[in-house]
């Protein structure tokens, strides 16, 4: 088993490229974490914090996007896993060899993205963290800690986090059915999902146990709560990312199928989200997140005036790197990488559009289109997520439930995401130009066979 793991993945890396992406940030991310508690245990300061809060969003975040991405790597891989199938292997060995492999993805990119954070921590974090270094003198100090033996920890930290979010992708792996795989057929979607049900049940009661809490006259389980019960609403909206997100796009889209090259584009992101959510999932969490954050403080600062009490709805650089660095660099590369693992089959698409007449110019014009709809999608569910969430938490805490919630802190998720995703798809387009006009230019030649 481990050796068929091992032949399979380095014989298709360009297939695990996104997720060895994805390792990579999250154990650059990792690493400086591990450093700033141990730079902080060792001079005796309460910033270990700042530490821990990185690595606890990060692996919040990273969690999701694995399951994203590693749902397009096993989209892309039904052929193989139908031949192995036909050959006899188990499906149980299936679903072992794809978690081994994201577990290698995991530790080997981590260990990379480590090693580059041990070479940037100590000039990078008077940048990053000024306030720290500030009340702390961790500039200093930061150069006297071993940061390198923590590398071993980021990729250990990393590899199980691929684990954990890869038991789904691993398991519809495991079902794949060798005759519609091999026939081309659309993948069937699993009619008991038992770990996305599980998942849906445990957050719905996180969320209500939550609510329960925050109904109280003390500060620290209003203010608590309403910080956890804004990251449970986000990972909600991650588990019913496979049902919210292609209902969403059908409902806004549909006005766009009057325009030629609108409606191909439309068509292209419902097929692509047929088959995973993995592009717009990570927009989504990010923009639920960062937005969802700065509503909070909303209903929290009518809660506080309502009872006298002081609110500094604030957060300085440390805080909002502790908090949303980590998160925000994983989502970026995730939709980044989940438009990479899927870049192949979008450059046939537009090459077989050059064959049918289409000009460059309108395949470039498409894929734009495209990704603008992926990511204004994205963008939607995550207002509604940040909706959701502050509606529950006014009426959780007895303030006017009709409040406004503060969605532009999220849109630079948005743009940037817009800017990887356009970059990749677009990167893909002029690759199945080029193929198609090269086979054209063999075609008249006489090179193929007739």
């Amino acid at each position: 088993m481990f050796k068929l793991a091992v032949s399979d993945f380095f014989s298709r890396i360009w297939i695990w490229l996104g997720a060895l992406v994805v390792a990579v940030t999250c154990g650059l991310i990792s690493q400086y974490g591990f450093c700033i508690r141990g730079s902080a245990e060792q001079a005796g300061h309460m910033f270990g914090s700042v530490g821990f809060s990185l690595l606890l969003f990060t692996g919040m975040a990273t969690v999701p996007v694995v399951t994203a991405v590693g749902g397009s790597v096993v989209a892309r891989q039904r052929r193989s896993y139908a031949m192995w199938r036909l050959v006899g292997v188990l499906p149980g060995v299936v679903r072992n060899v794809v978690l081994v492999q994201l577990c290698m993805a995991g530790a080997i990119g981590a260990t990379v993205g480590a090693v580059v954070a041990s070479l940037l921590y100590v000039p990078t974090i008077p940048v990053l963290l000024p306030e720290m270094v500030q009340f702390s003198g961790l500039e200093s100090l930061a150069g006297l800690y071993p940061s390198w033996p923590k590398v071993i920890d980021s990729a250990l930290l990393s590899a199980a986090l691929f684990v954990l979010g890869g038991l789904g992708p691993a398991r519809r792996a495991a079902k794949t059915s060798p005759i519609a795989a091999l026939s081309e057929l659309e993948r069937p979607m699993s009619r008991r999902p038992w770990l996305r049900i599980l998942a849906l049940v445990l957050c719905l009661v996180t969320l209500g146990l939550l609510f329960a809490w925050m109904r109280s006259d003390d500060v620290a389980p209003v203010t608590n709560g309403a910080f956890y019960f804004t990251l449970v609403t986000v990972a909600l909206f991650s588990v019913l990312a496979p049902w919210v997100l292609p209902g969403c796009l059908r409902l806004w889209s549909v006005p766009l199928g009057r325009f030629v090259l609108p409606d191909l584009a439309r068509r292209g992101a419902e097929h692509a989200l047929a088959s995973s959510a993995s592009i717009e999932l990570p927009i989504t969490i990010g923009f639920g997140m960062l937005a969802g954050f700065h509503s909070m403080f909303m209903p929290l600062g009518e809660w506080y005036a309502a009872h006298s009490l002081g609110f500094d709805a604030t957060l300085n650089q440390t805080a909002q790197v502790a908090l949303f660095g980590g998160p925000i660099a994983i989502c970026l590369v995730g939709a980044m990488a989940s438009a990479l693992v899927s870049s192949g089959e979008h450059s046939r698409s537009a090459a077989s559009l050059m064959l049918v007449g289409m000009t460059p110019r309108e395949a470039l014009g498409v894929s734009l289109w495209e990704s603008l709809m992926h990511v204004v999608n994205a963008l939607l569910a995550g207002a509604l997520t940040v909706l959701v969430s502050s509606t529950c938490i006014r009426l959780a805490l007895g303030v006017f439930p009709a409040g406004g919630v503060d969605l532009l802190p999220g849109l630079p998720v948005g743009v940037a995401g817009l800017l990887f995703v356009g970059l990749v798809l677009c990167t893909s387009t002029l690759h199945g130009i080029v193929a198609a006009a090269t086979c054209v230019g063999d075609a008249a030649r006489g090179d193929v066979d007739t």
